[in-house]
């Protein structure tokens, strides 16, 4: 219940932040992901990268450009 809690948490506050422009799953890690030691940014953004490719899938967010990691994503 935690881990699902949480997610969807992440994926509120990725929504959000795309809401406010197009952005890249490392600038997405930067803005929300603004309580970790920087070292931890490389796999926060991975993890944001998943969260994009999800919410591509239900048609919620999508890229402005093939999917790739460094492509940027916004709001569908």
């Amino acid at each position: 219940t935690w881990l699902i809690t949480h997610r969807k948490g992440r994926e509120k506050e990725i929504l959000e932040t795309l809401s406010q422009a197009p952005d890249t799953a490392e600038g997405l890690a930067r803005k929300i992901y603004t309580d970790v030691n920087p070292a931890l940014l490389p796999a926060a953004a991975r993890n944001v990268f998943a969260h994009l490719v999800d919410l591509t899938g239900r048609g919620l967010a999508k890229p402005t450009q093939d999917i790739e990691f460094t492509s940027p994503f916004e709001i569908s």
